[in-house]
């Protein structure tokens, strides 16, 4: 309902109660912009003495660049007098006596008087702290925004009341979804008893950093997280809610899991070593060692008799036995992502056709296998070995298979041996056709031996460059 206007006053004396009481500064305004009265608020405000001050124009207390300016906009005023509130949006300046200036809201009132001219009360409030918080509180929101870690805040009765756009990011819901929400719908159901119980020991004063637990993705999955609460409260301490940081650990998480992993396999690799040496150092001597007791003991034995053909052949099978020991060294002492070798390429074409064979070929690789061979050599190698044991294992009906790979005298040489059913000779042929054509290619030679009930070698060789 509109304000009945005032009556009139017979004189300004007549506002000196109000001046008394007031907590703000108060300025009173009379004929010609002239300060008529100013309470003790507004001398402290302001640094001036009343009786100094009473008399001069009002512009004493603007900046100086400011006079001609508030002269306009005073009469401006005057020509229309009007109530003007408090927080009515003006950014507004005074000036103290030694010159400096400070920040200020101001409300104006106008009063008649008996005689006519109006008195203009100006109630004056310092915003210098104002200014300052909400300067803070600009920076802390321009903080938050910019933040890369989720935040939130949820009043006291866990209602989320501030949202990020790192919290939207992180957990996809945009802040009209969620504000206004529980703070505990964001909360894996396992999880919610002992959210519920941080969030009532951060209410009794107890700080919590870097708390690991998980948030609820808004598409029902769930971020592995790490949390900050803090209790935020008022100048009194009464409690206002709560504050939450939340870091995405799924990275951390990720690598950690690449660490075990890398340390796993380095244990692996470690026991592997181990095996290794354990295998050339023990083992492989014991073998010689009874290879050379066998070999003693042939010299003893009448060539005629049967126990000399049964001694030479147990030595050929100990010497076999130190190749493949060799072979599985070399294989152990592998470690994931190695370039592979020659040797290691032909190893794992073993492993791959140990299945369609029936059983695992065996290796017995000869000089410097992996330092002389060249890349075109390697390659052609790696087909004939792969092309031989896919014929043993399609036609032969073998029950072993045998890969030489000797490297001496200038040459490699290759021989796929088995102890199948042979080669029919009316068969067809164009895998072996290949083989002796990759021969060719090289400057090498290609020969195939075989007979029914016998098995089947191929030798490959080529010349090393």
């Amino acid at each position: 309902m509109p304000v009945p206007p005032a009556e009139p006053i017979a004189d300004v004396s007549a506002l000196d109660p109000f001046l008394l009481l007031s907590p703000d500064a108060v300025v009173v305004v009379g004929r010609g912009g002239r300060i008529d009265r100013i309470n003790a608020r507004a001398a402290d405000l302001f640094g001036w003495s009343p009786d100094d001050l009473v008399g001069q124009p009002i512009e004493a207390l603007v900046p100086a660049e400011l006079h001609e300016v508030h002269r306009r906009q005073r009469d401006g005023f005057l020509s229309a007098p009007h109530t003007r509130p408090m927080g009515a949006g003006l950014s507004l300046e005074a000036a103290r006596r030694d010159g400096t200036t400070f920040p200020v809201d101001i409300s104006l009132s106008v009063l008649p008087t008996v005689d006519g001219s109006p008195v203009v009360i100006a109630v004056v409030r310092d915003m210098t702290e104002q200014r300052q918080r909400d300067r803070a509180a600009a920076r802390l929101a321009a903080l938050v925004r910019s933040s890369d870690a989720a935040m939130l805040s949820a009043t006291a009765q866990r209602r989320i009341d501030s949202w990020n756009p790192a919290a939207e990011v992180l957990l996809g819901y945009g802040p009209a979804e969620i504000v206004g929400h529980d703070a505990l719908e964001l909360v894996p159901d396992r999880l919610r008893d002992e959210t519920q119980e941080l969030y009532e020991r951060v209410r009794n004063g107890e700080g919590v950093t870097l708390f690991d637990t998980a948030r609820r993705h808004r598409d029902g999955s769930e971020v592995p997280v790490a949390i900050t609460v803090s209790a935020m409260r008022d100048p009194l301490g009464a409690f206002l809610g709560w504050c939450e940081v939340v870091r995405d650990q799924s990275e951390r998480l990720r690598i950690q899991a690449r660490l075990a992993a890398a340390e796993t396999d380095r244990q692996v690799l470690a026991d592997r070593e181990r095996i290794a040496r354990d295998l050339h150092d023990l083992v492989i001597q014991r073998i010689f060692a009874a290879g050379m007791g066998l070999q003693a003991l042939a010299t003893t034995i009448d060539p005629d008799d049967p126990a000399a053909a049964r001694v030479t052949k147990a030595i050929g099978e100990l010497d076999m036995a130190v190749r493949e020991i060799r072979t599985s060294i070399f294989t152990i002492r592998r470690k994931p992502g190695d370039v592979a070798s020659l040797r290691a390429r032909l190893l794992d074409i073993g492993t791959e056709m140990t299945e369609a064979l029936g059983h695992r070929p065996t290796f017995d690789f000869r000089g410097p296998v992996d330092i002389v061979v060249t890349d075109d050599i390697s390659e052609a190698a790696a087909a004939v070995v792969r092309e031989g044991l896919a014929n043993i294992a399609k036609h032969a009906q073998a029950r072993e298979a045998r890969v030489r790979v000797h490297a001496d005298a200038g040459a490699l040489r290759v021989a796929v041996s088995d102890d199948g059913i042979g080669i029919d000779e009316t068969g067809h042929r164009s895998g072996l056709a290949n083989i002796a054509a990759r021969a060719e290619e090289l400057g090498g030679t290609c020969t195939i031996d075989t007979a029914a009930g016998t098995g089947t070698t191929i030798t490959w060789s080529v010349p090393i460059r």
